[in-house]
Order: C-alpha cells, then sequence, then structure tokens
C-alpha cells in the first residue's frame, strides 16, 4: 500500500471511530448522562481518541466541525427510535467486554427500556457501505452451507489463477513460476493499480471468476430461495437479527441518516457485471466485488461486500 492509500485509509478508520464516539456522547448529553458516559472510559481510549483526532486536524482541519454536527443529527435520529429513557450506553469498540460476546457488527450499545444494538457508519453520499470481507476460498461453506459448491468453486479458481498466472508471465517474457519468484525478482507490478501493461488479462480473470460466483449464487437461489435470502443478511451487516444498522450519509456539510433492521426480503435477482456481481432487493442492492487480500500475484483473495440501500 502506498503512502496515499495508507494515508486515506487511516483517514477513514479514524473518521469513523471518532464518529462512533460522537454519537454515543451526543446521546448522552441528550440523556443527562454525559458524566456517567464520560467516566466509562479508560485512560487507553481517551488516549486513542486523541490520536485519531489530532489526526484528523492535522490533515482535514475542517473537517472536525462537521464530524460532531454529523453525530449530533445521527444522535437525535436515533434518539426518535428509542423507547423509555436512556439508562446506560457502551461503546462496542472500546470496550474490553466487547471480546467476551459476539459483538462483531455492534459499535454501540444502548440501554433504555430495552437492549438496543446499533451498528454505526458513517459514508459519503450516494456511495455503496462497506459491510464485510469474506475469504474467497471459505465464503461459499460459510455463508451459504455449501461445502460441495465450495471445493466445487475452488478447484476452478486455482485452475483459472493458473491460466493467469501463465499469460501474465507470457506477456511479459518470464518463465512460469507458480510463485511469481522471478517476477518479483524484476521488480514488476505487485498491486492491481500498479500493473499498467498487461492488466486487461488480470480483468479477464476477475471476469471470469465473477462469472463462476454468478453462475454458483444462481443455482444455490434456485434451488432454496427462502435459505438463500435468510443467508445474505450476514453479508449485508446482519448477522446479529435484533441489529439497527444507522448510516449518516454526507456531502460536504449537509447529512442524511438512515436507519435499518433486518427484514424479510420480497424481490431478489442476481446480475453480473463486468467487475462485480450484484444482489438486487427491494430493499437494496448487495455487491460481491472480487480482490486480492494484498497482492494479485498470490492466489489468495476475498469477496468485498458492499450495500447500497434504495
Amino acid at each position: 500500500m502506498n503512502d496515499e492509500r495508507r494515508y486515506e485509509a487511516l483517514l477513514n478508520e479514524y473518521k469513523g471511530s471518532l464518529f462512533e464516539y460522537l454519537v454515543a456522547s451526543s446521546l448522552a448529553k441528550n440523556a443527562n448522562l454525559e458524566k456517567q458516559f464520560l467516566e466509562s472510559l479508560s485512560e487507553s481510549t481517551y488516549s486513542i481518541l486523541a490520536q485519531q483526532e489530532g489526526f484528523i486536524r492535522h490533515y482535514k482541519p475542517d473537517f472536525i466541525t462537521s464530524l460532531q454536527n454529523f453525530a449530533e443529527h445521527t444522535a437525535l435520529q436515533m434518539n426518535d427510535y428509542l423507547s423509555g429513557n436512556i439508562k446506560q450506553i457502551q461503546v462496542i469498540g472500546k470496550s474490553m467486554n466487547a471480546e467476551k460476546k459476539n459483538y462483531s457488527e455492534v459499535d454501540l450499545i444502548v440501554i433504555a427500556d430495552q437492549e438496543y444494538h446499533f451498528s454505526l457508519k458513517l459514508s459519503k453520499a450516494n456511495t455503496y457501505v462497506n459491510t464485510k470481507s469474506m475469504g474467497i476460498k471459505s465464503f461459499l461453506e460459510k455463508y451459504f452451507q455449501s461445502p460441495k459448491t465450495q471445493l466445487e468453486f475452488n478447484k476452478y479458481f486455482d485452475q483459472e489463477f493458473e491460466v493467469f498466472a501463465r499469460e501474465i508471465h507470457q506477456f511479459y517474457d518470464l518463465d512460469y513460476d507458480a510463485k511469481f519468484i522471478e517476477w518479483q525478482k524484476e521488480n514488476l507490478p505487485v498491486l492491481p493499480g500498479q500493473l499498467n501493461e498487461g492488466k486487461e488479462l488480470l480483468y479477464a480473470f476477475y471476469g471470469r471468476i465473477n462469472a463462476k460466483i454468478y453462475s454458483h449464487l444462481s443455482t444455490l437461489m434456485n434451488t432454496d430461495f427462502d435459505r438463500f435470502k435468510n443467508n445474505l443478511q450476514p453479508l449485508c451487516g446482519f448477522s446479529d437479527e435484533n441489529l439497527i444498522q444507522v448510516i449518516c450519509f454526507h456531502k460536504e456539510d449537509q447529512a442524511v441518516v438512515h436507519m435499518h433492521t433486518n427484514s424479510q426480503l420480497n424481490s431478489l435477482e442476481i446480475k453480473q457485471n463486468t467487475n462485480n456481481v450484484e444482489l438486487l432487493t427491494d430493499e437494496y442492492i448487495l455487491q460481491l466485488r472480487l480482490k486480492p487480500m494484498n497482492i494479485f500475484i498470490n492466489p489468495a483473495y476475498k469477496i468485498n461486500c458492499a450495500v447500497k440501500f434504495i
């Protein structure tokens, strides 16, 4: 990862982390629980938040005020959803207790008349929201309970990766080497964005894998439609059936908050595109995009899931 991409990744991570804290703080302030909430945070948490805020102030100084406004606006929308007076607020990402329970998608717990689990996301307007990243060689078995299909897919993936590897070696006038040793000695590109000459070979490989994913998902959907729909929920960020997704979409200094819960889907269509597979429902579009885990010369790939609500 180059410096610019690393900076962007850190900036987005810190924005999201600070946003969670500011939303929780705003909720606590609105409920007259600010002192209790602040005292519940550890010194290490304050240190991490201060570091993240300092990073944002250095690279995006004007965004801090906007971030505070977005958080306050989001907290007000969440208040309208809650029933009863708030008794306790816990930022799960900052809590050691989070490791002891299955809170993988929960960012904030609010206890009022009941316990509410919230997932908080900050996103630019009109963009897909990342929900899950999963290994290419396990997702069909793990999320669709189909080990036989997974084995068949893995065999196809390995075959097609070798085809791509041979093609790209030939393109660069190198003898084929499954481990790309000579490739790396020649200091040739290893990140997709760095590959200018021969990138059509990589994209063609992506296309063949996407076509196979589309084929397998279509078969699974047609075999047991109701089961398939239920299996999509974790990919959309709803592994916890009681989770409430809160997404603050922002553009310049304006923000719109969307709130979503796990719901039954009434329609579903699978669409194969050039560089992804999309599952279109009556509520959202779930996009599955193939990506290398790190470098494209390694056969370790993943699928990034992202949702765009309609």
